[in-house]
């Protein structure tokens, strides 16, 4: 049997589920369509990355984290079905 590679999107929901909000963002990161939630999750991304140019900008890497991880809520609502059941 050949199993196919696991796709981004399981990869992501994957690791929301484990509550790996890092890992779930960088995956998330390199995805070409993020829609409205693309901003958010790219600034999340080098929140994690590179806490100072945060800081550089004049913006709070933690608070950076915290939306960009609410845009993955949003953008992949489906992760927290199979966590509830």
């Amino acid at each position: 049997m050949n199993a196919l590679p696991p796709t981004k999107t399981s990869l992501i929901t994957a690791a929301m589920r484990a509550g790996d909000w890092p890992g779930a963002i960088r995956i998330a990161a390199r995805l070409p369509q993020l829609g409205q939630h693309r901003t958010a999750i790219l600034d999340a991304h080098n929140a994690y990355v590179r806490p100072t140019w945060a800081k550089s900008l004049g913006k709070d890497p933690e608070a950076l984290k915290t939306v960009g991880i609410e845009a993955l809520k949003d953008r992949f609502p489906f992760w927290a079905e199979v966590q509830s059941a």
